[in-house]
């Protein structure tokens, strides 16, 4: 759906009466995919087909592009992602050019949780340790994240390049690119994890396995952006890390920025978990991060924006503060990516047709109904 600007029904879930509990949609500068959980827990993927988690397929970056009019570079349908025959998918969270899992067994009438990656292997993204980082390729189908096996996993969120899982005692894991510092990891504490080839490059700080991030309080939820990171605490406080090109959460100038990166850019950035303090009176249920921008939900719908970008979506405000067209609305859900933005407000008691959709496109408001029942 290369710039579609409008909603369609994708036809091929109704025809199959399949009932969809969950979705998640992920892309990178050229390449897009899709998800979708079903009712029974089963899992179905779209889009560019090295990413879609089917065995069959596998292809390198470093090979020549498929041909664009072949059906073998994307897959156009949803397609069930067979790997997980005895597991039942609880969530997905699709990021730049990869997927994340958390599937659900039982042994011996024990519930246990799984987490699941696959995708382009580049910056440690999958989480399942390094690679030969000269063969940027990708892991054709479902890898298990075997350090996290004794975890109980109940969220995930997948960035541009690195990603966070939290378990149901509110520790907070992260793993992949971390050159903003957005997987909270000093190299200068841990560099025999480093390659010694991989010093003065931009690449040497990624995080192949997931460790664990030290916030001082259990976490409830995880957002993972393009270059920064952030958690809600059991007490409704927001915690954020990574890039912080302005002092849009924590009116403060003062970074870590490693000393090792000589040669290259030096961008402001925080790698330990802080309270937003623009937001520290509040709140909060919901965050969600973009690239260079952020959106957070309150406990009383009030729904808070802050962007450093130039966007289509949000206005130019490096410091959170209300959504101007959305001030006295009671917000529910919202999601941000790109330059485009979803936000579900709270039906009135009086309304009996389901929730609204407000979406923002290119500046230009649309309102959509949902029916629900």
């Amino acid at each position: 759906l290369s710039g579609c600007r409008a909603f369609r029904v994708i036809e091929w879930f109704l025809q199959r009466k399949i009932a969809i509990v969950d979705i998640s949609a992920g892309s990178d500068e050229v390449r897009s995919h899709s998800a979708a959980i079903s009712k029974e827990g089963e899992l179905f993927t779209w889009g560019y087909t090295a990413l879609c988690g089917h065995s069959e397929h596998e292809y390198s970056l470093d090979l020549p592009e498929l041909s664009q009019t072949s059906n073998k570079s994307s897959i156009v349908f949803p397609k069930l992602v067979e790997s997980f025959e005895n597991e039942k998918i609880l969530r997905v969270s699709c990021g730049g050019s990869f997927t994340l899992a958390i599937t659900q067994h039982w042994e011996a009438y024990e519930e246990k949780r799984t987490l699941w990656s696959w995708g382009c292997i580049s910056n440690g993204r999958l989480g399942i340790g390094r690679f030969e980082i000269s063969r940027r390729s990708y892991q054709k189908s479902p890898t298990r994240l075997v350090s996290l096996d004794g975890y109980f996993i109940v969220d995930v969120s997948s960035g541009s390049s690195h990603a966070l899982a939290l378990d149901r005692d509110g520790k907070v894991f992260a793993w992949g690119n971390n050159e903003a510092g957005q997987c909270s990891f000093d190299f200068n504490k841990f560099g025999e994890n480093v390659l010694p080839q991989q010093m003065n490059r931009s690449i040497w700080d990624d995080v192949y396995v997931p460790h664990q991030v030290l916030v001082p309080i259990p976490a409830v939820s995880v957002a993972a952006g393009s270059h920064s990171s952030a958690v809600i605490d059991l007490v409704g406080r927001l915690w954020t890390w990574g890039r912080n090109s302005k002092p849009c959460l924590h009116q403060s100038t003062s970074c870590h920025v490693n000393s090792i990166l000589s040669g290259f850019m030096r961008l402001p950035r925080y790698a330990t978990p802080r309270i937003a303090r623009p937001l520290k009176h509040l709140l909060i249920k919901k965050v969600c991060l973009g690239d260079g921008s952020g959106l957070a939900i309150t406990n009383d719908g009030q729904i808070y924006c802050w962007c450093n970008v130039d966007s289509a979506a949000l206005p130019s405000q490096p410091s959170p503060d209300k959504f101007p067209s959305l001030v006295g609305k009671r917000i529910i859900d919202a999601d941000i990516a790109g330059n485009h933005l979803i936000v579900q407000e709270e039906p009135s008691v009086k309304e009996n047709i389901g929730s609204k959709l407000f979406q923002q496109i290119n500046r230009h408001e649309k309102l959509y109904i949902q029916n629900g029942g």
